[in-house]
């Protein structure tokens, strides 16, 4: 090599090391990195340069109306990016909503007689927080709902003609007259009494103080006045052998002072023929006897009512009572004594 070559590239090399040795002087990381990479070191070593503050994302949580934020900065080297501080700042909670969809609310249907309403009503999505609440009105509706028929200017049906009447239909809500139907009615093939179902009127049964039952559109006579009820008769004069007897009666009906006598004929008996056989014995002072000391109508011979003949019969000595005195006196009559 001949010695112009020879100086050439010595000036080369010393101009490349007096570059690297400036270069080296400003950026000694870089200068460290760019030698390591030559020859191959592994182990980097740089002094790391500060970046700009900012905000990581990731970490940070936005504040809303419901809860607090966080907000998360970072500072990283410009060289390699190694994260060299962290900085967490606490958010407050904002008081600005964030508006959900538009809904319907307070929902008031309109009818024939009044208007409607509704809220068109913004809430927040977050706390549900009424943002705005608008008032719509809703046009009352011409349709009208229909209520159950009534009869109206009812004319009713009796036993000289027939009646009539209107089926009215009104609206339910505002009373308005949709339908309006005039109907008829037959004439009764019966008379109508002045007294209902079971002869009951003006809050009683009628009675025997209530006269005739007629109808109420004619004055047909339905049927005669009721009869009187009778209660037990008063024996006003007992029945001999020799004069009539006398029963009087009371009508039992509240407020009728209706009476009523019954005459009993002189009875037709043999007085002590107890068991009518048609002679007086020992066997009629034995049931007279019987009946005396409780046993009653023993064999139905006697009776309890003093105006048949078998008491009159069984009542010798004509005291009203039956007893063992008569008893006695029958007895002896039955083997021909006397008194």
């Amino acid at each position: 090599m001949n010695k112009k070559i020879r100086y050439f590239l010595s000036l080369c090399l010393t101009a490349v090391m007096l570059l690297a040795a400036a270069f080296a002087a400003v950026s000694p990381g870089l200068f460290a990195r760019v030698r390591a990479a030559r020859t191959g070191d592994i182990a980097v070593t740089h002094t790391c340069a500060a970046g700009p503050k900012t905000v990581d994302e990731a970490a940070s949580v936005k504040a809303t109306c419901l809860r607090d934020g966080v907000t998360v900065y970072v500072i990283k080297c410009t060289v390699c990016g190694k994260e060299l501080d962290r900085e967490t700042v606490t958010e407050p909670k904002i008081a600005a909503h964030e508006p959900g969809d538009k809904t319907v609310e307070n929902v008031v249907a309109p009818t024939c007689k009044d208007e409607g309403s509704y809220d068109e009503v913004i809430r927040c999505k977050l706390c549900n927080t009424v943002i705005s609440s608008t008032p719509v009105a809703v046009p009352k509706t011409t349709a009208h709902e229909r209520g159950e028929a009534v009869r109206e200017n009812v004319k009713p049906a009796t036993c000289q003609q027939g009646g009539s009447y209107d089926e009215v239909v009104r609206c339910k809500i505002c009373g308005q007259e949709l339908q309006r139907t005039p109907k008829t009615l037959d004439k009764l093939s019966y008379h109508v009494s002045n007294y209902s179902v079971d002869g009951y009127a003006n809050g009683k049964y009628r009675t025997c103080l209530d006269g005739e039952e007629r109808c109420v559109y004619c004055n047909a006579l339905i049927s005669a006045p009721l009869e009187h009820t009778w209660g037990e008769g008063v024996i006003t004069r007992p029945v001999t052998r020799t004069t009539m007897g006398e029963i009087v009666y009371h009508c039992t009906v509240e407020g009728c002072d209706a009476t009523k006598t019954v005459v009993v004929p002189v009875s037709k008996f043999l007085l002590g023929d107890v068991d009518a056989d048609g002679r007086i014995t020992a066997e009629d002072a034995r049931l007279v006897l019987r009946y005396a000391v409780g046993f009653g109508t023993v064999d139905g011979v006697i009776s309890a009512r003093q105006t048949d003949d078998s008491f009159k019969a069984a009542d010798y000595n004509e005291s009203g009572a039956v007893d063992s005195a008569d008893a006695r006196l029958i007895l002896r009559a039955s083997v021909g004594l006397t008194e």
